[in-house]
């Protein structure tokens, strides 16, 4: 089925050795040593390497800064400390005031492994009302029930000077504060701006703590989040949440990211996948390890392949073939402090289309097109590889660079996207033609038996049974009756048709769908 290079890396541009006039030599060397000094950290930073997912070239140098921070004002930068003498307690907090613009912001720049480390979960809400100049921008975790959404235009100069346009003021009720908490917030789901009347969806997030405002007679306590992950509890036509998105939920993920992937399919990976890619891993993890009894759907190839955004987030059984294994370690601190991922395991695989046979581009007349009839590409990442694939890996890798294996697999993990990648074989036929293929993430596969790898082979084999059996009991009757005339009439029946062919028997033997849209 051609290349299975994951990623290509672009070519690296040719560049020619500058030259110096004797009189500039020693201002250049002054320059030279100041930049070298400005851009040590960037010089440290591992460089991307063939195969690796686009992510995992993050740098750790930030995050090292960062791990020092025991207070969130020091993330906070771009904030004077008179500055939050301007949250007046006991006021209404307009969306539109300055110091709460800055913060937000700046919130987007905050390693999330930081906010979560910072963010209180013990919090004393009766001490937070007496006493909220003390507790001013500390980070609390909150986790409640949103129960409406009201969305505010920025005025046009602030849009441009903070670089966003709108902001959200959600509601959250929370069980144990005394009155509503209000979320000031840069990004919430789709789905709660869509949806009409009282939302009631659970839903947590780590916020910074602004002031204690009024909601009527009571206390209303805001806070400042960049934004506020959706973990449903329970399916909703009227939301859009079914089984996928609330086993998705239980497992940690942010639903609501979902929603961003869903509109991503056909295109590259890169740094809007981040975040949700690894909160699937870790959910896959869980899964796996855990208690959890979660029944695998089998996974519909062609259906998966036309209509990628209808399976994204199902629990799936695949079976394929394992042609080649890369290790990718994860540079980001961030994220192996959250989801204490270190690396994980990319396995470019083949899945059996069976009797179908996909063409992805229609070709014009008198033009070829890609073609499968037999397996079609597909990216596996794994956290832990079983034994004997760890055993074949290392042998391919001591075969040579070029090695490939061969091995027969099975796992049951999240269907994630439909991602395309540069192939030579794809390329030969339209240079900017991008292979799609199917991107799953589980905890481990396991080496398939041959029969396990491939559904039809125990068909056959079942078949094939049945037509020995089938022929044994001919050969006896015929023995038995010893017909002169009805053996003639058989032999009669055994000659084939002149000009016959498997088309008389009305075979579509392309019965693939079209798939002219994935190329685009």
């Amino acid at each position: 089925c051609g290349d299975l290079s994951p990623l290509s890396l672009p070519p690296t541009a040719s560049r020619t050795a500058p030259t110096f006039k004797p009189q500039l030599l020693t201002i250049a060397l002054i320059l030279v040593i100041l930049v070298s000094l400005a851009h040590t950290t960037h010089a440290d930073e591992p460089q991307p390497k063939l195969g690796e997912l686009p992510w995992t070239n993050k740098p750790s140098a930030g995050a090292k800064l960062a791990s020092q921070v025991t207070d969130a004002k020091q993330l906070l930068v771009n904030v004077a400390p008179s500055e939050y003498d301007s949250f007046v307690d006991g006021d209404p907090l307009p969306p539109d005031h300055g110091t709460l613009a800055k913060i937000l912001y700046r919130l987007p720049r905050f390693l999330p492994s930081e906010i979560k480390r910072l963010a209180r979960t013990d919090v004393d809400w009766n001490e937070l009302q007496a006493n909220p100049g003390e507790h001013r921008v500390e980070v609390v975790r909150l986790e409640g029930m949103v129960q409406s959404v009201e969305v505010f235009e920025m005025p046009r100069e602030m849009a441009e000077l903070f670089e966003f346009d709108k902001q959200y003021l959600v509601t959250m009720l929370l069980p144990e504060s005394p009155g509503p908490v209000i979320v000031h917030a840069l990004k919430v789901p789709d789905a709660w701006l869509a949806a009409a009347g009282e939302l009631n969806q659970h839903a947590v997030a780590e916020a910074l703590f602004l002031q204690v405002g009024r909601d009527g007679e009571g206390p209303a306590f805001h806070f400042a989040a960049n934004r506020i992950a959706w973990l449903p509890e329970q399916a909703s036509d009227a939301m859009k949440i079914g089984p996928t998105e609330v086993l998705l939920a239980e497992h940690g993920v942010d639903v609501g990211l979902m929603e961003t992937v869903r509109e991503r399919n056909r295109k590259p990976l890169d740094g809007a996948d981040y975040e949700s890619f690894y909160q699937m891993l870790a959910a896959a993890r869980s899964i796996a390890t855990g208690a959890s009894d979660v029944a695998a759907q089998p996974m519909p190839l062609v259906q998966v392949l036309e209509h990628p955004q209808q399976f994204q987030g199902q629990w799936m059984s695949v079976h394929g073939r394992a042609r080649r294994i890369t290790k990718i370690v994860v540079e980001s601190a961030d994220i192996r402090e959250r989801f204490k991922i270190d690396h994980y395991w990319q396995i470019d695989s083949l899945a059996p289309v069976g009797k179908t046979v996909i063409q992805f581009k229609t070709p014009k007349p008198g033009e070829e097109a890609p073609t499968y009839a037999d397996a079609f590409p597909m990216t596996l990442c794994v956290l832990e590889l079983p034994p004997e694939l760890e055993a074949a890996r290392l042998k391919a890798e001591q075969s040579g660079p070029d090695a490939t294996l061969n091995e027969p697999i099975q796992f049951e993990g999240f269907f994630y996207k439909l991602w395309v990648y540069r192939s030579r074989y794809t390329t030969q036929f339209d240079d900017r033609l991008m292979q799609p293929s199917p991107m799953f993430v589980a905890f481990s596969p396991a080496i398939a038996s041959p029969a396990e790898s491939n559904p039809w082979i125990g068909l056959a084999a079942g078949g094939g049974f049945l037509i020995v059996l089938s022929i044994v009991w001919i050969a006896v009757w015929r023995m038995g009756r010893r017909d002169d005339a009805m053996e003639k009439r058989m032999t009669e029946r055994r000659q084939p048709n002149d000009g016959g062919s498997l088309n008389d028997l009305d075979l579509d033997v392309k019965s693939g769908p079209d798939f002219s849209h994935l190329d685009k």
